[in-house]
């Protein structure tokens, strides 16, 4: 499969020289890629839903850093790498303690910056995936009726069926069906399967609360 078709790497840039080179590196490796001279571009252009990731000029709109704060108000969760054309041991401190992924002296050399961007890229992949499977796992859950999601917080505590019937006031042939149709539903394939798909939704356990 063409990486250009399964990512997008996000070039901002108000050095124009800086940026179409970028740009072309990118291009030219086979990665699809949109540059812009501004973050407010950026933000109007609309980040893809592929996997993606964002090479960011330090220095852009005055200060690339406050950029790299706004974006989980922005939706923007994608790994950003930063560029900058002057040494900046605080700087490069500041971003990487606020989570970015990479860091770049201009000139760079290209090929640490492209295998920087595909990791980038494959990081993002699995948080996507992960953002996926989350929300089919919610889906799931959100099928359940209120006495199955009862009965379910019951199993996965680790109550047996007659427990569970008696603390219900449930016959265990009702109990059993209950929890045939939990598995179903949840795709669980065992008990242990159905505790850790419990455990990600955060149920089940001590005092937390379904999200």
């Amino acid at each position: 499969m063409d990486v250009s078709d399964s990512s997008v790497i996000y070039v901002v840039d108000s050095d124009e020289m800086a940026r179409l080179s970028t740009y072309n590196l990118l291009q030219a490796s086979g990665m699809r890629a949109e540059s812009f001279k501004c973050t407010e571009e950026f933000v109007n252009f609309g980040a893809s839903t592929l996997p993606s990731c964002l090479v960011l000029d330090i220095n852009v709109n005055g200060n690339g850093l406050e950029f790299q704060k706004e974006m989980p108000v922005l939706g923007l969760r994608m790994p950003v790498v930063f560029v900058s054309c002057r040494e900046n041991t605080d700087a490069c401190a500041k971003a990487m303690k606020a989570g970015a992924f990479d860091f770049f002296l201009k000139p760079f050399c290209e090929e640490e910056l492209l295998s920087s961007v595909s990791q980038a890229l494959e990081l993002d992949r699995r948080r996507l995936g992960d953002e996926e499977s989350m929300s089919a796992l919610r889906a799931a859950y959100g099928c359940l009726s209120k006495r199955e999601r009862e009965v379910m917080a019951l199993v996965v505590s680790g109550m047996l069926n007659k427990h569970i019937a008696s603390a219900m006031y449930l016959s265990e042939t009702t109990v059993k069906g209950h929890r045939g149709m939990i598995m179903k539903k949840m795709m669980a394939k065992s008990v242990a399967d159905l505790v850790r798909k419990a455990d990600a939704l955060g149920i089940g356990r001590g005092d937390r609360k379904v999200p």
